[in-house]
C-alpha cells in the first residue's frame, strides 16, 4: 500500500517533486539493514504459516559460464534460504534508489527544482539568492531579475497573510493561493507570476503525457477512423482531464442555448 501511495504521488504532474523524492530516498535508505529485513522475514514467514503456503528453497546451484569466469577462484553459493532473499532485498532496495536518483538528478531537473526552492524559500523567509542567480541567468531577458528582487519581499508578505500557522508553505499551496489572487494583485508581483507559470508548465514528471497516449486507443478506436486532429486533440484533453474541465466545459456547452438548457439541464 506505500509503494502504491508513493507512485501516485511521483505520476502527479505538479507537486513537491523534490521533498517527495529525497524523502523517498531516506526512508528505503533507513530500511536497507539487517533489523528491517529480519522484521520483514518474521512477517513473510507468519504469513506462510498461516496461509499454509511451501517453504521457501534455495535454487539449484549453478555454475557461470565459462565465458564469464574471472580467475580460478570458486563460485560463491548462500548456504540459506534467509541469506538468499536477504541479498535480492538489498537488490530491489538499491534499484529504487538509483532510479529516483536517476530520474531526479538529471542536469535537465535542476531548472525545476531551483524554481521550487525559489518560491519556497522566498514564502518560508530563508535564503534564496543563489537560486535567483541561477534562475535570472538562465532565463535571460525573459525574468528582470531587479524587478523579482523587489516583489520578493511583496510576495512574502502575501504568504504570511494566506497562511499565518503554517511554518513550512509548499509548493502546492503557493500554486493554487497565486491563482486565487486577484488581477490587481498578480499586476503588483508580475515576476512571481511569470515562475509560477513556468513551474506549471513544466511539469515534474511526464505521467501526463502518458496517460495521453495510452488513452489514444480508447478514444480513436477501429470504428472513428475517419476522425479529424481537431476533433482528436479536443476528445484527448477532455479525456485526460476529465477530472479538471469535463463539468465546466459540459456547462459551457448546454448554457449555449435555451434548448439544450431545457434539454439537458446543469451539471
Amino acid at each position: 500500500m506505500a509503494g502504491c501511495s508513493i507512485d501516485a504521488n511521483f505520476q502527479q504532474s505538479s507537486a513537491d517533486s523534490q521533498q517527495l523524492a529525497q524523502l523517498t530516498c531516506n526512508t528505503l535508505e533507513h530500511l536497507r539493514n539487517q533489523e528491517c529485513f529480519s522484521l520483514l522475514w518474521s512477517k513473510v514467514s507468519s504469513m506462510q504459516e498461516k496461509l499454509q503456503i511451501d517453504e521457501p528453497m534455495l535454487p539449484r546451484k549453478h555454475k557461470a559460464p565459462r565465458r564469464y569466469e574471472v580467475g580460478d577462484g570458486q563460485g560463491t553459493f548462500l548456504e540459506t534460504v534467509q541469506d538468499y532473499f536477504r541479498a535480492k532485498y538489498y537488490v530491489v532496495i538499491d534499484a529504487a534508489l538509483a532510479c529516483i536518483r536517476q530520474r531526479f538528478d538529471q542536469p535537465g531537473y535542476q531548472t525545476y527544482r531551483r524554481l521550487e526552492n525559489l518560491l519556497t524559500s522566498a514564502a518560508n523567509g530563508t535564503d534564496y539568492q543563489q537560486d535567483l542567480n541561477f534562475i535570472a541567468e538562465f532565463y535571460g531577458d525573459d525574468i528582470d531579475k531587479v524587478l523579482l528582487q523587489n516583489q520578493m519581499e511583496l510576495f512574502r508578505s502575501i504568504i504570511l497573510s494566506a497562511f499565518p500557522t503554517t511554518a513550512n508553505v509548499g509548493v502546492r499551496d503557493i500554486v493554487q493561493h497565486v491563482c486565487t489572487l486577484s488581477p490587481g494583485v498578480r499586476m503588483s508581483i508580475t515576476q512571481v507570476c511569470s515562475l509560477v507559470r513556468l513551474l506549471l508548465v513544466m511539469p515534474a514528471t511526464n505521467a501526463v503525457s502518458e496517460r495521453s497516449a495510452s488513452a489514444l486507443r480508447r478514444v480513436k478506436s477501429y470504428l472513428r477512423t475517419t476522425m479529424t486532429d481537431t476533433r482528436l486533440n479536443n476528445l484527448l484533453v477532455l479525456h485526460v482531464h476529465k477530472d479538471r474541465v469535463l463539468e465546466d466545459c459540459l456547462n459551457e456547452f448546454v448554457c449555449g442555448s435555451e434548448h439544450r438548457l431545457s434539454l439537458f439541464g446543469k451539471f
